[in-house]
């Protein structure tokens, strides 16, 4: 895991070119390892490697508009799911800077592919939770693997 993250996100670069979504791509291929060990081991997503990737996201999206609308209703959808409990916060913050790197890399199509990656790959992680009886899933490792599988596989 220590690798991966950031070998896809040196393809997703790579693939993608020099855009605006470079900066909050490159932030979460850095950290994405450590936020995905981290969430594994402690079950949270610390600020600290969190924030950062939003911040760049939220900044770039400025040059932007439709990548800050995704945001938007990405922190909508997963502030509710926080609210119910279903989700951490740092989830939130997490998710939120993936879908505006994502849609600052690969367009909608890279958004759409990497939610429904996503929703898959926790589906998965529910199922086997259910069957083991653990009622706190890291959610992390799927979002971003979700996330490199968009903005890698979706055309744009």
């Amino acid at each position: 895991m220590r690798f991966l993250l950031p070998l896809l996100g040196l393809v997703t670069v790579a693939t993608r070119g020099a855009e605006a979504g470079v900066l909050p791509g490159l932030w979460f291929a850095a950290t994405g390892w450590r936020l995905a060990i981290t969430d594994l081991g402690e079950r949270r997503l610390p600020n600290a490697l969190t924030l950062p990737g939003l911040v760049l996201a939220a900044a770039a999206a400025c040059r932007d508009p439709p990548a800050g609308v995704w945001m938007l209703g990405t922190a909508a959808v997963l502030s509710l799911s926080w609210w119910v409990g279903a989700v951490g916060m740092g989830d939130v913050k997490l998710g939120v800077g993936l879908a505006g790197a994502v849609v600052l890399l690969g367009g909608a199509s890279a958004a759409l592919t990497a939610g429904a990656v996503g929703v898959l790959l926790c589906g998965a992680l529910a199922v086997d939770a259910i069957r083991s009886g653990d009622r706190h899933l890291p959610l992390g490792p799927p979002m971003l693997l979700a996330a490199w599988a968009g903005t890698i596989v979706a055309p744009g």
